[in-house]
């Protein structure tokens, strides 16, 4: 406990001086200006009397017991000082003097002996090279400090590491007649800490906001735990200063290379809820909000004002930082409409008009404060000379003091009113000079009370397989080095984290049989922990269709990177989904932070990411991956269906799980990520992991748990409303009801892919060249999500949808399935690998098939109707009805427009398809996925790909009933 410190019964001031410019001089004076209760006792050898009080030669002089002592000789004598203090029994002694670890080494040397030296006696140090403590509390009263602002009692109290910045925080609440509670700048932090001084305040009843001036965290594990232990109870406002002054931490990992000091800061504040803020004026204006106002329990903001355009400005700040615009219940509107003036606006901003006076302006305010859809208030209020103004600010003074809703206030006046500032800020109600600071500091408010208010965090502990993971690290511990792709990924799916089919080649022999078993098209890696960032040196071939164009690529890397020697991995080739990033990075005695956000080549210059500390909870997962600037991707736009948002955050805390098991994983990196539709999962890419040296402790995750449910987004979250223009297009499902298996129509469409399967033996023959674009930045495999299911890893039989995925490895199986559509992919990714092969194969002129194909047009005209059950493709399946009818029946065109839907823009392309088998079309939409990965265009190819596998679909059933 600080008890001494902050609440002194005697204090010595060692060095005091009857010389007004000494720093013991100033410190005496200001104790005895600011009526201290407990005795002073100046210490100086050279004087019998320092401002009328007796001096004494030295502390162990002085009959009575000493609490405290100030210290302000040369930097050499403080160990023999502290050696007398520490006989006579000293609690605590404030350094002010400098010349220690601040002035290098023999200063740093210095340090240390005099905290040994206070040690040994059970003293404290506070300092050294400090400015000193205030406690207004008017039962003790203690100045210790040699600086100038005069100490009044307030309920804000002060942790400054710079003595500047804290004199200036003090200063401008002065300024606005706001007294402090607690002041405290600790300068070299030796010995007491700042971590100490905020745990000592957060226990102290009178004080309510906790201002906090940082430039360098000596102890990041220490402020954690105490400010995860004084947030829930009171606000830490923070400012963390030096930004500029912090280099980066690692460079070899895209998640190393994006953070910084600050980043680990930013993610302790957010771990713990304590509010950063940017300048010391918006802090100060949020601390002194806290102080008196309530905290509001949501964001639904109403403004007040009697002069349009500062409410205008006001009402825009309030919306970029957060806040929403309240809407007034009927009844509030109806009061209102009796209560202002006919001119008066009654809505969000409610504008009473510059006329308004105590009735019309007070009675507004107290009835919106009775409007259970308003949470908070913003007034703005300029003094108008025809209205009597100081009668408003006592009515608003009267409110204020009984609210229970927060209400800040901008008045606009001169000096000739500063009674009515006076009088409304009496009443606890801030009043600031502009709107914004105004809605700046209700929106800091409104960030806390979310904090306070939310539910308590759930930590999920998935089933994994640590002990094999173990094994694969235990090959490589005691080294800093980067492991092989393989064995990441065999890691990954011993976490449960989806992956890619992977499969590590060292012979070229094998080359054609694994791609035969994976499936072409394939992509082909180097695998060397010597070999980085394998795009950048050309050491990705993606897409590579046939044998020879995978010899071709094996060959190239082959005499690239001979004196490497690297191995290599053939991976599956996914096009389609969005592609995200995350990663971990180890830090120093704290627990590693975790990265989520956009991936791909450009992550590094998009920089849309966000960080948290491990292990992140359910709820900051969904946070972190809500909070990217581009979220609104992922949740579905333009037309487009959100993605699954559900499992990306069970990634995360699967990934959370990992480095929190494993300390002595320093980088990890998976990107891409490739996220895919709505319950069809996402699948790791690419990945890489660095190990270091010497592990730092396991961290043990808090209150795990055992999901016995998938993960599901918070509800408040989910509406998304691309998902509307959807039902619309559902009338065209009672159609339908001739196909029994349809049951899930929008997923339907991606089952009808199956039919394609049997084109698989149809595989292009033609030598297509390596592709070498970014691993990370191409397109990649949409189905592939359901691959952590393939490796039979221990952790697995948690996630029942990746189980379906087994099915994947053996796609030459899959001309079998059709029988089972829709069950069989519903797991899979948005465009199925084998969807892109189809529609070359069919474009290929080599396939014999093809001529056979011709006479299949004409049977069309049978199963026209059968077809019409594919209406799930609303726009595309319509379209090719009418094409192979129109040279026989005119009037077909006609049957597809009754449905709504059916009027699509695609129709173009559907009749060059029923000209010519999906062949020509196929081509056109194999290509462009290699060479784009915009999100648009992935669910234009969705479109094009359906149309395909109706037209599949309408073909097989014609000749089915043919037979």
């Amino acid at each position: 406990m600080l008890d001494a410190l902050f609440k002194p019964k005697s204090v010595a001031i060692i060095g005091a001086s009857n010389n007004p410019l000494s720093i013991g001089h100033i410190v005496m004076t200001n104790l005895i200006d600011h009526n201290f209760k407990g005795p002073i006792y100046p210490i100086n050898p050279k004087s019998n009397f320092i401002k009328s009080f007796r001096a004494y030669p030295s502390v162990t002089d002085v009959p009575d017991e000493i609490d405290l002592v100030n210290i302000s000789i040369k930097n050499t004598l403080v160990p023999a000082v502290l050696e007398e203090c520490g006989q006579k029994g000293v609690k605590f002694a404030i350094v002010h003097t400098a010349g220690f670890k601040e002035v290098g080494a023999e200063g740093l040397q210095l340090e240390r002996q005099i905290v040994e030296v206070a040690h040994k006696y059970g003293m404290r140090i506070y300092g050294p090279n400090s400015q000193g403590i205030q406690n207004s509390d008017p039962e003790i009263s203690v100045y210790a400090n040699f600086t100038f602002v005069p100490m009044s009692p307030g309920n804000i109290s002060i942790v400054a590491q710079s003595g500047g910045v804290g004199e200036t925080l003090k200063l401008h609440l002065y300024r606005i007649g706001k007294g402090i509670r607690m002041y405290a700048s600790f300068g070299n932090e030796a010995d007491v800490s700042m971590n100490e001084l905020i745990d000592y305040y957060g226990q102290d009843e009178e004080t309510k906001a906790i201002m906090v001036h940082i430039e360098t965290m000596k102890d990041p594990a220490g402020f954690l735990e105490v400010a995860n232990k004084v947030s829930p109870k009171k606000p830490i406002l923070a400012l963390k200063t030096g930004k500029t002054a912090e280099g980066k931490i690692a460079v070899a990992s895209h998640t190393g290379a994006m953070i910084e000091q600050e980043t680990i800061i930013d993610a302790i504040f957010k771990k713990s809820g304590v509010l950063r803020f940017d300048t010391q004026e918006e802090m100060v204006n949020a601390a002194v909000a806290f102080s008196n106002q309530p905290v509001p329990s949501k964001e639904r903001v109403c403004l007040v004002t009697n002069t349009g355009g500062p409410a205008i400005i006001g009402v825009d700040e309030c919306v970029s930082a957060g806040l929403k615009l309240a809407r007034l219940s009927a009844e509030t509107k109806e009061t209102l409409g009796k209560l202002v003036f006919q001119e008066a606006i009654v809505s969000n901003p409610v504008d009473v008009v510059a006329t308004a006076g105590p009735e019309e302006y007070g009675g507004t305010v107290e009835a919106l404060l009775k409007d259970t859809n308003i949470d908070s208030l913003l007034l703005v209020f300029v003094t108008a000379p025809f209205v009597d103004c100081e009668g408003i600010a006592k009515k608003l003074g009267e409110i204020g003091k009984t609210a229970e809703k927060p209400i800040v206030c901008q008045v606009i006046t001169i000096e000739k009113w500063e009674e009515v500032i006076r009088l409304i800020r009496e009443s606890g109600i801030p009043v600031y000079d502009f709107a914004e600071d105004a809605a700046r500091a209700l929106s800091a408010m409104t960030q806390y009370g979310k904090f306070v208010q939310r539910r308590a965090p759930t930590y999920r502990q998935y089933d994994v397989n640590r002990p094999s993971t173990d094994q694969v690290l235990t090959r490589h511990r005691g080294t800093e080095k980067f492991l092989p792709s393989q064995e990441v990924f065999e890691i990954l799916r011993h976490y449960g984290i989806p992956t890619v089919i992977s499969e590590r080649i060292e012979k070229k022999g094998e080359l054609d049989k694994l791609a035969v078993k994976i499936g072409y098209p394939v992509v082909l890696k180097v695998d060397s922990a010597d070999i980085i960032h394998k795009t950048e040196v050309g050491g990705v071939a993606l897409n590579l269709k046939d044998k020879p164009a995978l010899l071709f690529a094996f060959d190239d890397m082959s005499r690239k990177f001979e004196k490497e020697k690297p191995g290599f991995l053939m991976q599956e080739y996914i096009t389609g989904g969005i592609e995200l990033i995350m990663g971990a990075k180890g830090n120093k005695d704290l627990q590693s932070t975790l990265m989520f956000g956009f991936g791909g080549i450009l992550v590094e210059a998009i920089k849309d990411v966000q960080f948290r500390l491990a292990p992140i909870s359910e709820q900051e997962a969904f946070e972190m991956i809500r909070s990217i600037k581009a979220f609104s991707v992922l949740e579905g736009i333009r037309g487009q269906k959100p993605v699954d948002i559900a499992k990306l955050a069970e990634i995360l805390i699967r990934l959370s799980q990992l480095v929190s098991d494993f300390p002595e994983i320093d980088e990890l990196d998976l990107n891409p990520v490739v996220a895919l539709e709505e319950g069809k999962g996402a699948v790791v890419v690419d990945a890489r992991m660095k190990l270091r040296k010497e592990a730092p402790e396991r961290v043990v995750v808090p209150g795990a748990d055992e999901p016995a449910e998938p993960l599901e987004p918070p509800k408040p979250e989910e509406p998304v409303e691309p998902e509307e223009p959807e039902k619309p297009e559902e009338p065209e499902k009672p159609e339908e009801p001739s196909e029994p298996p349809e049951p899930d129509k929008p997923e339907e469409p991606g089952k009808a892919e199956e039919p394609e399967q049997p084109e698989e033996p149809s595989e292009p023959s033609e030598p297509s060249k390596p592709e070498e674009p970014s691993e990370e930045g191409q397109p990649h495999e949409p189905a592939k999500p359901e691959e952590p299911a393939l490796p039979p890893e221990p952790a697995k039989p948690e996630e029942p949808s990746e189980a379906k995925e087994t099915e994947e490895p053996g796609q030459p199986a899959k001309p079998e399935e059709p029988s089972q559509p829709p069950e069989t992919f519903k797991p899979e990714g948005l465009i199925m690998p084998e969807d892109f092969i189809k529609p070359e194969d069919l474009i290929k002129p080599e396939e014999p098939v093809q001529p056979p194909e011709p006479v299949k047009p004409e049977e069309p005209e049978k199963p026209e109707e059968p077809p019409e059950p594919v209406k799930p493709e609303e726009p595309s399946i319509p379209e090719k009805k009418d094409k192979p009818p129109e040279p026989v029946k005119p009037e077909e065109p006609e049957k597809p427009e009754e449905p709504p839907e059916p009027v699509k823009p695609e129709e173009p392309s559907i009749p060059e398809k029923k000209d010519k088998p999906p062949e020509p079309k196929k081509s056109a939409l194999q290509e462009e996925p290699e060479d784009t990965i915009d999100p648009s265009k992935i669910i234009e190819r969705i479109e094009k790909m359906e149309e395909l596998e109706g037209k599949k679909e309408d073909e097989e059933e014609e000749e089915k009933e043919g037979k």
